[in-house]
């Protein structure tokens, strides 16, 4: 399947006998639904085939026992490389079996020669990777076997691994977003706004619940906001405050003259001291918010 490949002739002694099987075991900090679709869905194939440096502009999946697979692996010169084969064991979340051939671009099977690597080469090679659950991690094995003895299957087993660090790399990325949707406002408030400033959260937080009771608190686009029929107001830690912002904040009365910000629609409180809060002036901001949603 994949392999470090550098559009020149890679010459392999001939050899009648099989060579060791290929392993590679990586523990991944994802949950194992997450890691079968990253491995099985083309979208995401796409974002992590191929050594470094690599893309994979064509990934088509037929994932069902029988059913085929066509990978394009393009060169940072920009020659490409296919492989296809078949699947021929599927167990949903735990395990797939497939057989691994050089290809055309139609999906034929071809020489090992067609991309310049000379020397005897099993007819077909087969790839066996299995997934399994730990603590909401998931145990990767990879097992990749009929590589003729000599270097080819080095080549692999640098091009598997770097590969997999772009898979790993994805899957933090993932995870990064799912936390993030996940996260309540408490959870941020502990993980995201630095120590000195979380009494400001704490007070504004206070504030809404007591002038909004009716408003939902939540975390919108990574921050926490509240919402009545529509965003009403935000809270974005600084690394030299809070800011405070409301939407219609623009429109706004402003007879304490704190409201900053040059946008046509919203304006902001900054805050970096707790004594700095007006209470006063931030309830008939958050009263003026209400009126304005209830247009």
């Amino acid at each position: 399947m994949i392999r470090v490949i550098s559009g020149l002739n890679v010459s392999q002694t001939g050899h009648n006998k099989l060579g060791k099987p290929l392993t590679i075991t990586r523990l991944f900090d994802a949950p194992r639904a997450l890691v079968w679709k990253v491995w099985t869905e083309p979208e995401y194939v796409m974002r992590w085939w191929g050594p470094e440096g690599f893309t994979a502009p064509v990934v088509k999946i037929d994932l069902s026992v029988g059913g085929t697979y066509l990978f394009c692996m393009r060169s940072p010169d920009g020659r490409d490389y296919w492989s296809t084969g078949v699947y021929r064991e599927i167990i949903p979340s735990e395990r797939i079996v497939a057989t691994d051939n050089f290809a055309d671009e139609k999906g034929n099977i071809v020489p090992s020669v067609y991309y310049g690597i000379i020397g005897d080469r099993s007819p077909e090679l087969k790839v066996t990777v299995t997934f399994s659950e730990q603590k909401g991690r998931t145990k990767f094995t990879l097992l990749h076997e009929g590589f003729p003895q000599g270097h080819m299957s080095d080549l692999a087993e640098v091009g598997w691994n770097q590969s997999l660090d772009k898979f790993a790399l994805l899957l933090d990325e993932l995870t990064g977003l799912q936390d993030k949707k996940a996260m309540t406002v408490d959870e941020f408030v502990e993980t995201r706004v630095l120590p000195e400033f979380q009494p400001v959260v704490v007070m504004l937080r206070k504030l809404m619940r007591e002038a909004a009771p009716d408003v939902k608190e939540g975390i919108m686009y990574g921050i926490p906001a509240y919402t009545g029929r529509k965003p009403l107001a935000v809270i974005s830690p600084t690394k030299k405050g809070i800011t405070f912002a409301f939407s219609h904040g623009a429109e706004f009365e402003d007879k304490y003259s704190l409201l900053k910000g040059k946008g046509k629609i919203s304006k902001h409180v900054k805050i970096s001291n707790i004594q700095d809060i007006d209470k006063d002036a931030l309830r008939y901001y958050i009263r003026q918010a209400l009126e304005f949603d209830a247009k």
